[in-house]
């Protein structure tokens, strides 16, 4: 068991996230993601893996005519957002996301800014006139602190936009089914203290989520339930959660000894999936 250090979570994340999220996905599937036509395959690919992502980016966008973005990746989400604005804004707490991503906008003719920071850090000031929407996907819960990172993202808002965040969950089946006396536990606190979220300290554990291309795990990745997002807003949004996504689980009598992805998509991704996707709106 490796336990994170919490001291410069900024700098350990800015080292580890330069190599862009999905390196290894583009990898596995052979994109060459250094041309358009193979970062173009790229995307399909990713919207094919993930079919739900841009019903939930349509839905934060609508009447949008402005977006911030916190954690690029390979820009997936960036372009088809880009596409869909006057205004985008990209926030990347290291430098190698925002210069990839910034390339891939000029190479298609996209109009967008970046900038390489924390969203710890950020105030609304340095993004100049705020934005109709916000979207994090899968960014948030690497910050080192998932309250104050929601709380940053939530002020760079205008009152009515849209937020939309996509965070791990706590209680997905893979985790539960491999450490049940910790999520028994867990549920427990969940009851006590419904904003509590959960850092992971175990390294392979943070790994079984995100690695990077030498199969480093994230240096922070924090789990929260859906009864977190109760609470958790510094602007009173009232959340709406879903659970989506499942990884493969084990199971003998199943094809190849797994149960497959996409039988596990929908009703068991409800109940037990991966991934939270968090919708709200800045009251007005």
């Amino acid at each position: 068991m490796g336990v994170m250090a919490l001291d410069n979570p900024d700098e350990q994340n800015a080292d580890f996230w330069d190599e862009p999220c999905g390196m290894a996905f583009a990898g596995q599937r052979g994109y060459d993601i250094d041309v358009p036509a193979g970062l173009d395959g790229f995307d399909e690919a990713y919207f094919e893996f993930y079919p739900y992502l841009r019903s939930y980016v349509d839905r934060a966008l609508a009447g949008a005519t402005s977006v911030v973005e916190v954690g690029l990746g390979l820009g997936t989400t960036s372009r088809y957002m880009a596409r869909k604005v006057e205004r985008y804004l990209g926030i990347d707490v290291a430098g190698g996301p925002c210069r990839f991503v910034e390339r891939s906008f000029s190479d298609r003719g996209l109009v967008g800014k970046f900038l390489a920071n924390s969203i710890l850090r950020i105030q609304p000031e340095d993004v100049g006139e705020l934005f109709d929407a916000a979207v994090a996907i899968g960014s948030l819960h690497h910050t080192g602190d998932l309250s104050l990172a929601v709380k940053r993202l939530e002020a760079l808002v205008k009152p009515g936009g849209k937020i939309l965040i996509m965070v791990y969950n706590e209680f997905e089946l893979r985790r539960m089914l491999e450490r049940p006396g910790r999520a028994l536990g867990h549920a427990i606190i969940r009851h006590k203290q419904p904003n509590a979220t959960w850092p992971e300290t175990d390294e392979k554990a943070r790994g079984a989520n995100d690695t990077d291309s030498s199969g480093r795990p994230a240096p922070f990745t924090n789990y929260s339930t859906k009864r977190t997002w109760k609470t958790i807003s510094g602007r009173g949004v009232g959340y709406r959660v879903t659970r989506e996504n499942f990884h493969a689980i084990p199971f003998r009598p199943a094809p190849g000894g797994q149960l497959p992805r996409k039988w596990m998509l929908g009703i068991p991704a409800r109940i037990v999936g991966t991934d939270l996707y968090v919708e709200g709106a800045v009251p007005i």
